[in-house]
């Protein structure tokens, strides 16, 4: 039901958690469980989420550093190292090489609106993995990153691509990668298993 503010994670000091042990100023994290859905998201000032979905932090990190963009991304980055994955992350500004790097990525790409070309440079067969976080402005881009048999989940829009949020996946059929495009819900619990060895995190 429209409309709905958007938003599906934040960081935030409590205000009221009535039923809870959460008390009035614990910092906390929340995300997902229908948040910018079923219900009014994290793009606001106040923001009210089921108690399941709040979780305390304990960290001296400032404001700007926990939450920042693309954490989602950084939480990838070490999921996949931790695994022994040789990965590969984008971003839009060439500053956060250096960070994206001490976070555990192994070859840092300039995100100017196509990585193609880059990616293959590196890896001529393309990406055997792609984690596709900006959505329908670069996925058919990153389906051209890809090898030929590869997977590319997209698992989020960022704002910035809300603008072109309609997507024709025709030119797909012409895709270097040969791959096939799939449409999920998320409702389902599966575990996801990587196979092989060089996932691309694309971020902003």
């Amino acid at each position: 039901k429209f409309p709905r503010v958007l938003g599906i994670e934040c960081v935030g000091e409590v205000v009221a958690a009535p039923g809870t042990n959460l008390s009035r100023g614990t910092r906390v994290a929340a995300l997902m469980g229908g948040m910018g859905r079923q219900f009014d998201g994290s793009y606001a000032e106040y923001v009210l989420v089921p108690s399941q979905h709040v979780f305390p932090l304990k960290t001296k990190l400032d404001w700007k550093t926990l939450g920042a963009t693309s954490s989602i991304g950084f939480a990838t980055i070490a999921l996949a190292r931790a695994a022994g994955l040789e990965l590969t992350a984008t971003t839009r500004s060439a500053t956060k090489a250096d960070e994206l790097v001490a976070a555990g990525a192994t070859h840092v790409l300039v995100d100017d609106g196509s990585i193609a070309s880059q990616a293959r440079a590196i890896y001529p067969d393309g990406f055997d993995r792609v984690l596709e976080l900006v959505g329908a402005t670069t996925l058919l881009d990153s389906l051209q990153a890809t090898r030929r048999g590869g997977i590319v989940c997209m698992t989020g829009i960022h704002p910035r691509s809300f603008k072109n949020t309609s997507l024709s996946l025709n030119p797909v059929n012409s895709s270097s990668s040969s791959g096939r495009a799939s449409l999920s819900r998320s409702s389902g619990k599966r575990t996801p298993r990587w196979t092989r060895t060089r996932p691309v995190v694309r971020s902003s």
